[in-house]
């Protein structure tokens, strides 16, 4: 499961390029035009609060590309921090299903990690084990 998750993270910051976006956004407006749809414009502009920018101009994008781009990035940015946090090796949740994992892949079955599921007992998933061919 750890190995998947690198890879999808690994996938992901591949595609932060800014040539993989301007390929995505081109087939979007491709789409839009196939399939008779309004074309991709610039979302309504809001004035952040004064006490957010201070006496500085707020950032408006000029154009669609520009202000899909910064979303675009943003999104995958969020997507490899949230992989990290939730799949880092410290995670004591992950930990739980990794070795809930490992009993399911081998049949070894570990009773301190199984007694903390009270409808199942060690001898039970012993005995569920045999019936499926696999020995610990």
């Amino acid at each position: 499961m750890i190995a998947a998750v690198h890879v999808i993270k690994r996938e992901l910051a591949a595609m932060r390029t800014p040539d993989t976006f301007n390929e995505l956004f081109e087939e979007a407006n491709r789409n839009t035009a196939k399939l008779d749809l309004d074309p991709i414009t610039l979302p309504r502009r809001r004035q952040p609060p004064r006490r957010l920018t201070g006496s500085a101009p707020a950032y408006h994008a000029q154009t669609a590309p520009e202000h899909y781009r910064l979303e675009f990035f943003r999104l995958l940015d969020s997507a490899i921090t949230q992989l990290s946090e939730r799949f880092s090796e410290n995670a004591v949740g992950l930990q739980k299903y990794r070795k809930l994992e490992e009993i399911l892949l081998t049949g070894v079955v570990d009773g301190e990690t199984i007694s903390a599921y009270l409808s199942w007992t060690p001898k039970g998933w012993q005995s569920n084990w045999a019936c499926s061919g696999i020995t610990n």
